[in-house]
């Protein structure tokens, strides 16, 4: 009977040791599957560079890892000092101060907090509850730190499935995953900055009007931009990956010889004007610029090619702004006026100083350049504010015409009023220079207004809008006239027929002019359009440094 009764108690030990170890391997099967899909997950961060897309992805695991009804993930704007739920499970995006909250402290202390019953908890704000109709019993709360020690978010878990507190372990393993998720947000982060500069580098290279070309160091394109694609006139999906020798083969030697010796120079070559001839034939002008760079250490990364083209037309409307006004430059720039050669009516103006040649001799070189850059400046400023277009400078002289190539109905009355003002601007000018102790200078203009032929002149690889014809001839003759009248501003009879009635004129006489047979009156622009003005006397002795 005791034996039997001893061989009873020993069945129950049995049982019981059976069921601990079978306890104990299920709670390890447990722990394996959880830390199997811990390492699932940290897989999938680490192959998931879209942040937006990464937060989804780990809000989903944790919840699965931890067991969680739910989970958050605060991201801390460091801006606003706020933290910000990117994805936040069973409600809408939520947003309060660093400090706030469970969460808020989390963020700023870096403390782990794990609430068993959060009702019991002064810490837990039981609103957000009322407000969602939510019932929250366990939290689980971790900063997530990057590998300079420093918060960038929080990671929040609610309500173990399994009806108990989160653990010890749950601690841990949310731990090490909030660890690999803080490197992954970081590498995310810096991804979408690269992205952010290449997008934007892109943007800027798509509207840069040169052609830019990049090579690796096997001298294949890995960029490019629609404007090389269209100098070189080879599309640009065709030029991705293609060696610089066979987009630049047979008649372009001079480019990849260019190419070729900025693969061992330090220095960036360049070539002007040279011509470049593509697949189909046709010859273009442009300038080219070869450039090495490195990083640090003398590494070498590949080189850059900057094409310009400056074909003749091109070439005039690029530096068209130097001869007309902005608003003339926009108009022939959009094609809305012709710069062909052609027949037509414009009104021509013509100025020089008196006794120049005297005052250069007796003066230095750097002080008549001075002299003559400030006085230039301001009558082309005249000129542009009536429209007209700066033909050339001859010397000291200055060419002008009105009504080409922008045509108006009252070029000689702006032609006039131009000369009016460039009188008025020298007394300015004199002005100044008095106070500056150095001499003064005194101008002749003389305007003529009739046919003209008018176009870009030139050869190719130098080309200018001009007029030319009698019409010019006579302006120049009228200004030459004004050293013996002393009228500042002569007109021709064509002008005073235009303007009489504007301006105080008078006749002053017939006369003759070289490469006319007929004698032509000439008219004088009284002093009273000007009447403070104090030129300098047409005397040669009155001559001063400048």
């Amino acid at each position: 009977m005791n034996k039997l009764k001893r061989s009873n108690n020993k069945v129950p030990k049995k049982i019981s040791s059976y069921q601990r170890r079978k306890r104990e391997i299920r709670d390890l099967e447990h722990t394996k599957a959880k830390l199997n899909k811990l390492l699932d997950v940290s897989r999938n961060i680490m192959s998931e560079m879209h942040l937006r897309a990464l937060i989804e992805s780990i809000m989903q695991n944790v919840t699965i890892v931890m067991n969680a009804d739910r989970s958050t993930l605060f991201i801390i704007d460091e801006n606003k000092n706020e933290c910000v739920s990117y994805v936040a499970q069973g409600s809408d995006e939520i947003r309060f101060p660093v400090g706030v909250g469970i969460a808020g402290h989390v963020a700023k202390t870096g403390e782990t907090i794990n609430i068993p019953e959060a009702y019991k908890d002064p810490r837990f704000n039981s609103a957000f509850d009322k407000k969602t109709g939510y019932k929250t019993n366990t939290i689980l709360t971790m900063p997530l730190k990057n590998n300079a020690d420093k918060i960038v978010g929080v990671t929040q878990v609610l309500n173990n499935l399994e009806g108990t507190p989160f653990t010890k372990q749950d601690e841990m393993l949310l731990g090490a995953f909030s660890s690999l998720a803080a490197i992954a947000l970081e590498n995310a982060k810096l991804y979408e900055e690269v992205l952010a500069e290449k997008n934007l580098n892109e943007t800027i290279l798509e509207n840069i009007h040169n052609g830019v070309l990049t090579f690796n160091l096997d001298g294949k394109v890995i960029t490019v931009n629609q404007s090389a694609s269209n100098i070189l006139g080879i599309p640009s999906n065709e030029l991705m990956d293609r060696d610089y020798k066979v987009i630049f083969r047979d008649k372009n030697q001079g480019i990849m010889e260019a190419i070729q010796r900025a693969q061992v120079s330090s220095h960036m070559i360049q070539l002007f004007d040279i011509d470049y001839i593509d697949q189909k034939g046709k010859t273009s002008h442009i300038n080219l610029n070869v450039k090495h760079p490195t990083k640090t250490k003398n590494v070498s990364i590949g080189q850059l090619l900057v094409i310009e083209d400056i074909t003749s037309e091109k070439r005039m409307k690029s530096t068209l702004t130097q001869y007309v006004s902005k608003e003339v430059a926009e108009q022939i720039l959009n094609n809305e006026v012709s710069l062909q050669g052609k027949r037509q009516k414009a009104t021509v103006l013509f100025s020089d100083i008196r006794n120049f040649t005297t005052l250069s001799e007796r003066s230095q070189p750097e002080e008549v350049v001075e002299l003559l850059n400030e006085y230039f400046d301001i009558m082309i400023d005249v000129i542009f504010k009536h429209e007209g277009t700066l033909d050339k400078f001859i010397g000291d002289a200055i060419m002008a015409i009105f009504g080409a190539p922008i045509t108006h109905e009252d070029d000689p009355r702006r032609a006039l009023q131009t000369g009016i003002e460039m009188i008025q601007n020298l007394k300015l000018f004199n002005d100044r220079r008095k106070n500056r102790g150095l001499s003064t200078i005194d101008i002749g203009i003389g305007i003529n207004s009739g046919d003209v032929l008018a176009g870009n002149i030139g050869s190719e690889k130098r080309m200018e809008y001009t007029v030319i014809g009698d019409t010019v001839n006579l302006a120049s003759r009228l200004e030459g006239l004004t050293k013996q009248f002393p009228h500042k501003i002569l007109i021709s009879e064509s002008i005073y027929e235009e303007v009489k009635d504007q301006f105080d004129l008078e006749y002053l006489d017939v006369v003759h002019v070289k490469g006319k047979n007929i004698p032509v009156k000439i008219y004088g622009v009284k002093d009273s359009h000007y009447p403070d003005f104090n030129g300098v006397p047409d005397d040669s002795s009155t001559a001063q440094t400048v």
